[in-house]
């Protein structure tokens, strides 16, 4: 249903009743050749990259990102333009 709604945002309507009846036509042939279901596209997953963080840890760093922030914005003048008072 949530991607239904994304692509009804995107997509003009009547394009994505089309894309969905073409959905379904595909989905009717992959049923009639009998692969139906989650466990037909189940497989053993692999992670392709990326770090891996304990909460904790990525808890520290979202921290440590916030207080870079506010020191930036507190350098900036508290993030308006000019940072002074406005006269």
């Amino acid at each position: 249903m949530c991607m239904e709604n994304a692509l009804i945002s995107r997509i003009a309507p009547r394009r994505f009743y089309a894309l969905l009846d073409e959905l379904q036509d595909e989905a009717d042939k992959l049923m009639d050749k009998g692969i139906s279901g989650v466990g037909a596209f189940e497989c053993q997953g692999a992670r392709s990259g990326g770090l891996q963080r304990s909460s904790v840890e990525g808890k520290h760093v979202m921290i440590k990102a916030a207080e870079k922030r506010r020191r930036v914005q507190e350098m900036m003048g508290g993030g308006r333009l000019g940072g002074g008072a406005v006269p």
